[in-house]
């Protein structure tokens, strides 16, 4: 989480964590006890239902971030 918000900071978006539920694939690894980063997308809301929304202008930023992410961890 530390290097996820390191690099957000350095592109300009500010990473927070929060504790939350859900029925993703990330339920597994965090219901065994095993800290997951899941949220990585484009910034939207109303999950699966008629009114559900991404903010356009979020999308290549979090993929950039997410790109940075992948490459430090490659390192």
């Amino acid at each position: 989480m530390d290097l996820i918000k390191e690099i957000g900071g350095e592109i300009g978006i500010d990473v927070t964590d929060t504790k939350t539920g859900g029925g993703g694939d990330a339920s597994y690894t965090s219901a065994a006890g095993i800290p997951t980063i899941d949220g990585l997308g484009p910034v939207g809301g109303n999950a699966h239902r008629d009114d559900e929304y991404m903010e356009v202008d979020t999308f290549v930023p979090r993929c950039l971030l997410l790109a940075k992410t992948i490459e430090k961890l490659s390192e």
